[in-house]
């Protein structure tokens, strides 16, 4: 209820939505999530697709381990259905949305947990980290870039989407809009990036989904680790 309030602008926005809030939210909309996003026109899982697959050899016959963080009911993980992952891990800390990705088998593995954890775990090792629609439920995001920075092997990469914040008030690096989400502005993600070691290989403006009849623009991102 904090965060819903802060999202109203009645309290002072905290750097990261609290993770029951996340956890309650995605267990109580698990089983009609895929269906809701089709109706808003979602289009972040075929657009981290064709982020990937741009780094990807034409010849590599399987990818990288790949960490798929906040995998949600597993969507990026068909929208890469046709290629072989010689790993593929999920991370989501609802339950309830890793039955529904378990339900596609695809993922070699499924962690209930919190994705600045996962990234923890295993130092150099990911070739991919994913985060489809993730990153909106942190505001401040130098200590997961940091992260990933860490757990990806040399070259390796971290594909994201982010929302965009085109307002001028409130600060230049992010905001928490009315839905409870945080936007950010893309020099921002830019700086913060950089800051934490990557290489910018992509940051392509894009429409994501729409919401309320409107279009919500935001980016997809891949970083390259130096």
């Amino acid at each position: 209820m904090r965060h819903l309030v802060q999202a109203a602008g009645l309290l002072p926005a905290t750097e990261a939505a609290p993770p029951e809030y996340v956890e309650t939210v995605f267990d109580g909309i698990a089983e009609g999530f895929n269906a809701h996003l089709v109706e808003l026109g979602y289009r972040i899982p075929g657009l981290l697709r064709t982020a990937l697959l741009r780094h990807v050899p034409d010849d590599d016959r399987s990818i990288g381990p790949t960490l798929d963080l906040g995998c949600g009911t597993g969507m990026a993980a068909v929208a890469l259905s046709d290629r072989r992952f010689e790993e593929l891990v999920g991370v989501d800390l609802s339950e309830r949305m890793l039955c529904q990705a378990a339900a596609t088998g695809l993922y070699h593995r499924l962690v209930k947990g919190e994705l600045r954890e996962a990234l923890t775990e295993r130092s150099a090792y990911w070739t991919f980290v994913i985060a489809a629609d993730v990153l909106c439920y942190f505001g401040s995001l130098e200590e997961i870039f940091a992260s990933a920075h860490t757990a990806l092997r040399e070259g390796g990469m971290f594909i994201f989407s982010v929302e965009e914040w085109e307002a001028g008030q409130n600060g230049d690096k992010w905001s928490l809009s009315r839905l409870a989400r945080y936007q950010h502005k893309l020099p921002y993600v830019s700086r913060a990036a950089e800051a934490a070691g990557f290489s910018i290989a992509t940051l392509q403006p894009d429409i994501l989904r729409n919401e309320d009849g409107q279009p919500v623009r935001g980016a997809i991102v891949a970083l390259r680790r130096s």
